[in-house]
């Protein structure tokens, strides 16, 4: 029911007007809250429905359109201008190749702006270019299909790992990972790939969790917080050598992917997000309580630096907190995650896609309530998609400064109880250490059981 919900949700967006589009996405987040709910408290699907239900929701999710979000023209257009144009996408925008016939499908505000996007990304966009070639829907069902392939990914390591079920409900079936499926965003891919490297770190196999994660913050940079906190638990834990190892070794190979793109012209795009605080950020709330947005436009740099601040010192409350013994690599992750998503200059809805799987293989149930509260948050305040052709919504601009305020109290509870003590699946694969895979899955399953039962007009990526 819930599946048909979702995808009837995303079919008729573009019909629903008014405050019509909250009572239907307050529906949809209700519904699952209340399906993970149940689930947790009494079991009653299998990991083989669970699977059923997220293959049926992607192959929806692919089948519309995309709702709100034109990102994946963007992604198809930096993957041609490498293929068919034979230019640099961090060095020129597509507003230079005017007879592209993807030029017309981005939003109007983001054809003049250079790719914000990894090296690894942008060379996946370019080999997916030769496939699609001049084709919209192609590459709109390219993107689609990879997004949701790393949905449906994520959740079958999730079952690999013998979490409980309800857990790949709360990732599989979310509202916020459905939409980021439906618009193709890259966001779902880093989730499954830090998914999948902090499973290969807490497993100790430190060079390969490197490759993994450097991968991921190839595509999206935004990964970075998981590397902080694996680094900072195997630290704390005593095994600085393969903390070492694995922080220098994942920055080592980002930095290898950038020096490939371009070196510095590759990371000068990053700098035009401080320009530019979206509409659920604390920053934007700032600058229209303190001052015009063209403040906020000559001091991006400053608000950048501010929000880097506040997180480095959420991270710091989070470590003081923390109970004794060894840190949860997981819990901290997922908490800094939060705190980025809280204080981050420029946020959306589908940021939330990077840290929603790996809140799923552990950690303590704050950080997971923490993370899955400010992603529904986020989605609340974007019920009025950006792009200057949405329908007006009443309201919105009250909802989207309380939603930033929110996301500042959800991040400062999330980061100040990291360190209480954990329950559930987490707290059992931290008793059975690194060596969790010599475990027999059905042993992990039976535990499981026995514990669980503006921004505005032109935001885009």
């Amino acid at each position: 029911m819930l599946v048909v919900a979702e995808v009837a949700w995303l079919a008729t967006d573009a019909r629903v007007v008014g405050v019509g589009r909250w009572v239907v996405l307050a529906a949809v987040v209700v519904g699952h809250l209340a399906l993970v709910r149940a689930e947790r408290r009494d079991p009653s699907l299998s990991w083989s429905a669970v699977l059923l239900a997220v293959i049926a929701v992607v192959i929806g999710a692919v089948a519309v359109g995309p709702v709100g979000s034109r990102d994946l023209y963007q992604y198809a257009m930096y993957g041609r201008i490498v293929t068919f144009h034979h230019a640099n996408p961090y060095v020129v925008a597509p507003a230079h190749f005017t007879g592209d016939p993807f030029l017309q499908q981005l939003s109007s505000g983001w054809r003049g702006a250079r790719s914000v996007y990894g090296p690894a990304f942008t060379a996946l966009s370019a080999v997916l270019a030769r496939a699609f070639g001049r084709s919209p829907l192609l590459a709109r069902l390219c993107f689609q299909g990879l997004a949701g392939a790393s949905l449906v990914a994520a959740v079958v390591h999730l079952r690999r790992r013998a979490v409980p079920p309800w857990l790949g409900l709360f990732v599989g079936v979310s509202p916020v990972m459905v939409a980021a499926v439906n618009g193709g965003h890259n966001d779902v891919l880093v989730g499954a790939l830090v998914l999948f490297g902090v499973d290969l770190a807490r497993r100790s196999r430190p060079a390969r969790a490197a490759l993994v994660l450097a991968l991921g913050c190839c595509v999206k940079l935004l990964a970075l917080p998981v590397v902080a906190a694996l680094a900072v638990a195997g630290w704390r834990s005593g095994d600085r050598r393969g903390a070492l190892r694995l922080g220098a070794g994942t920055l080592a190979l980002i930095a290898a992917g950038y020096a490939v793109a371009g070196g510095r012209a590759a990371l000068e795009p990053l700098g035009s997000w401080g320009h530019n605080p979206s509409r659920a950020s604390l920053w934007s709330v700032v600058a229209v309580h303190g001052g015009s947005s063209a403040t906020i436009g000559h001091t991006g740099i400053a608000v950048a630096r501010g929000a880097l601040l506040v997180t480095v010192l959420a991270a710091g409350v989070a470590w003081l907190r923390w109970s004794g013994g060894r840190p949860d690599a997981v819990s901290l992750a997922v908490v800094l995650g939060t705190v980025a998503l809280a204080f981050g200059d420029y946020i959306l809805p589908w940021y939330a896609a990077i840290y929603l799987p790996l809140a799923a293989l552990g950690g303590s149930r704050r950080a997971r309530a923490g993370l899955g509260a400010a992603s529904v948050v986020l989605l609340v305040a974007y019920a009025r998609h950006p792009g200057g052709g949405a329908p007006p919504l009443p309201g919105s601009p009250t909802v989207a400064r309380l939603a930033g305020l929110a996301l500042v109290g959800i991040g400062a509870w999330s980061a100040w109880g990291a360190g209480e003590p954990r329950s559930g699946v987490g707290a059992e694969l931290d008793e059975v250490g690194v060596g969790v895979t010599d475990v027999e899955p059905a042993a992990l399953a039976a535990g499981t059981e026995q514990v669980g039962g503006a921004a505005g007009d032109v935001e885009a990526s």
